[in-house]
């Protein structure tokens, strides 16, 4: 009786040890996926919102500020476009959240983008207001949907630039902060 309660409950130790080694082999193959949060900023946010924006200093939807045409297509319904052959102007983004480390994402899905050398710039108020260029994107060439501009650290409020090369149609439409 003790030998078959002693090989009875050796079995069981090795039974126990053989799943928990399975079901670490089986979790292990199944890729972890991290949630972020996410602050979706179009062009017609309202003022109250902590996420506005504004078309270089503009915020009426169908105002055309600077040349900055207002599109009734893109992200929500709606973009800007300012016509070819219009370098250096500028459409602002503001977020007046502090986040730490954030992705930004512009969406270009229009065919009309056409700017081949589109400049996205970052103002950041890390107690300090520095100016850094992030990215040119070529918008005719740009998948459809939310293209990554760059992963950065911020430390205070910032403002996303869009500023035109002229070498084709500058679009303007919904972003995306990550954090």
């Amino acid at each position: 009786m003790l030998i078959y309660s002693y090989v009875s409950t050796k079995g069981g130790c090795f039974m126990k040890f053989f799943k928990s080694i399975f079901l670490c082999l089986i979790f292990s193959s199944i890729p972890i996926t991290a949630f972020a949060a996410t602050a979706t900023i179009d062009n017609d946010t309202n003022l109250g919102s902590p996420y506005y924006n504004k078309p270089y200093g503009f915020s009426t939807p169908n105002y055309t500020a600077n040349g900055w045409q207002y599109r009734k297509a893109g992200f929500n319904g709606d973009s800007r476009l300012l016509p070819s052959g219009k370098a250096n102007k500028n459409y602002n983004w503001t977020i007046q959240k502090r986040y730490s480390t954030v992705t930004i994402q512009a969406y270009l899905n229009d065919s009309k983008f056409t700017d081949k050398r589109a400049e996205y710039s970052v103002m950041t108020n890390n107690n300090k207001y520095s100016y850094t260029i992030l990215k040119n994107i070529n918008q005719h060439l740009a998948p459809g949907g939310w293209n990554t501009i760059r992963k950065l650290n911020i430390n205070g409020s910032l403002s996303l630039e869009l500023t035109s090369s002229g070498s084709g149609n500058t679009g303007a439409d919904g972003i995306k902060i990550v954090y």
